[in-house]
């Protein structure tokens, strides 16, 4: 076999955020009564969306640190609805941290291919998201068993693309970078973190968006990886 590690990037990828986040969140509008705002449920959970995404490329570029987005991001939800940061339910952000990594969602096929890779290679993780939350994300959507090594940013003490995370994984697995396959979904860290350190990679791209980059296999569906693997 040409690789002897697969190695998987979770949220987006494995783990399916936006479902996730979005039935927390409208469990959330709900019990907060968040209508008497004169806002939307679909509002709500867009304008989270585009907030928490812009948030999220701020801390994978060390610009802000864990604890600032969790305390600044409901914030920026109710300020671009129109309302105000006062008007923030005191205890959303803790109920969202809490609900939403508890929630069982996969993307489709994630199951299927983790079945059928794991008895040909060894399995591993390497995200930027949060340790506590990882865990609890791959133990409640009943992937866990399937990995080896769950490399966090907070393990490494760097962020993907930073080629520090990929060695630290690799040191772990006494292993070269062209022994391994990177899959991820987003180009900026998953695939730019892989080439930065020789590292082939697949660019899950669901939404088929142009891009310019340069991968060494480009997917649709997690299926795909049949073909590759």
């Amino acid at each position: 076999m040409k690789y002897q590690h697969i190695i998987f990037d979770l949220d987006h990828t494995l783990w399916d955020f936006n479902k996730s986040a979005t039935e927390t969140l409208l469990e959330l509008f709900t019990e907060y009564g968040l209508a008497h705002f004169d806002v939307t449920p679909t509002q709500f959970v867009e304008t989270y969306l585009q907030v928490n995404g812009e948030l999220w490329k701020r801390y994978n570029y060390g610009e802000i640190s864990q604890q600032m987005l969790r305390e600044i991001r409901f914030g920026q939800v109710f300020e671009r609805m129109g309302l105000s940061k006062v008007q923030v339910p005191s205890q959303i952000s803790q109920q969202y941290s809490e609900r939403c990594p508890a929630k069982p969602y996969l993307i489709p096929h994630a199951l299927a291919i983790l079945q059928y890779l794991q008895p040909r290679y060894p399995l591993h993780i390497i995200t930027n998201g949060f340790s506590d939350i990882q865990q609890v994300k791959l133990r409640e959507s009943g992937i866990l068993h399937f990995f080896e090594e769950v490399v966090t940013s907070c393990d490494a003490a760097c962020k993907k693309p930073d080629k520090r995370i990929f060695e630290y994984l690799l040191e772990k697995l006494a292993a070269d970078p062209v022994d391994c396959l990177m899959i991820g979904d987003n180009l900026a860290t998953d695939i730019r973190g892989a080439t930065n350190i020789a590292m082939e990679a697949v660019y899950f791209n669901p939404s088929r968006e142009v891009h310019e980059e340069t991968t060494a296999y480009e997917i649709s569906c997690l299926s795909e990886l049949q073909d590759i693997l």
